[in-house]
């Protein structure tokens, strides 16, 4: 069957298409491609042909309305810009009630959340995060390993407070402390190991709070974000994390890289499932352990959305009933204000 939108929806999707694709030539590469997927029968009024550049844009979109393939073209422009919001406005709100039967072709977007990525550049920088994720070790733990870290400069490592809270009182401790990058497993590969700076390792932190430390308290308060940003006594030659521009909500990806229970590096893939009401910290349904404390939430790019630091229990249970995580917006305006500032963050 045809989709038909009205006129108006019409000029809304051409500025959509200029917009995310503002040359004659990047409109029609895409034009092409989303042809070559339709697999159609030649149509020579379906490519975009030369002209003033709005004008021509226009009447691409008057040619596939009129052969009913308007829900393609804008299906497969959303797919060549999966973060362009007008696009991704205009699937949601133009098609989302359109019969099914007639939506067929868009099953490949049942959520502008996951897109198709470049497999090769993402286990690139993948291997990347891997490398600048380290295990926090100090005397006291057999084996040796009391949360996780990941740096954000070649010389600072970000965890959660509690991770590192013994250290303060104790500068004999703290002369034990190191972060053990690259640890992926027992035999060949038992990681770098990078000691604190002393006697200033401790650059900035901010305490847990509320049920954190008190059954039954409150959700923890703007001040109470539980990391730790550490120094180390010598730079770390591998990329640091960046942290996400735009801020994490639900249903996103949350891939966590972690040493749950001191053990070698692991990853858990999950979601996000919301926020607290204060916002103080996301929720999340990736698998962690004791041990994942300080660990980096990373959505679907790769970047960081939030600092692993906990798990809740129902009242009544035993199983967890979700994560939680510090929001990386949160912990990067803190810095901002102490004027520390990291790739990507706001403040």
């Amino acid at each position: 069957m045809s989709v038909k939108l009205p006129l108006r929806s019409l000029v809304r999707v051409r500025d959509a298409l200029t917009a995310a694709f503002p040359s004659h030539a990047q409109l029609a590469d895409t034009v092409t491609r989303v042809i070559a997927d339709l697999a159609v029968a030649y149509d020579p009024w379906l490519p975009l042909r030369p002209g003033k550049f709005g004008l021509v844009a226009f009447d691409l979109v008057r040619t596939w309305q009129a052969r009913g393939l308007m829900a393609d073209l804008i299906a497969g422009a959303a797919r060549a810009a999966p973060f362009n919001p007008d696009l991704q406005s205009i699937l949601r709100q133009e098609l989302a009630s359109l019969p099914a039967v007639e939506t067929a072709a868009l099953q490949g977007f049942v959520s502008e959340k996951y897109q198709h990525l470049d497999a090769v550049s993402w286990v690139d920088t993948l291997s990347k995060r891997m490398r600048a994720v380290c295990r926090v070790d100090f005397v006291g733990d057999s084996p040796p390993g009391i949360g996780t870290g990941f740096l954000v400069d070649r010389t600072l490592v970000l965890t959660a407070h509690h991770v590192v809270e013994r250290l303060n009182p104790s500068p004999l401790l703290a002369e034990t402390a190191v972060c053990r990058f690259e640890y992926l497993n027992d035999s060949d590969r038992p990681g770098k190991v990078v000691r604190f700076m002393l006697p200033q390792w401790k650059v900035a932190s901010s305490p847990p709070g509320g049920i954190e430390t008190i059954v039954g308290g409150a959700e923890p308060g703007p001040d109470e974000l539980d990391f730790a940003l550490v120094r180390l006594d010598s730079p770390v030659d591998t990329e640091p994390f960046g942290f996400a521009a735009v801020a994490a909500t639900r249903n996103d990806s949350c891939i966590v890289l972690q040493h749950p229970r001191r053990a070698a590096l692991r990853v858990a893939f999950g979601q996000v499932t919301g926020h607290n009401p204060s916002g103080t910290r996301l929720r999340h349904n990736a698998g962690t352990e004791a041990g994942s404390s300080g660990a980096p939430c990373l959505n679907l790019n790769l970047e960081v959305v939030g600092l692993h630091n906990a798990t809740r229990y129902a009242p009544q249970g035993t199983l967890a009933e979700y994560n939680t995580a510090v929001p990386i917006p949160r912990i990067g305006q803190a810095l901002a204000a102490k004027n520390i500032h990291i790739a990507g963050a706001s403040g």
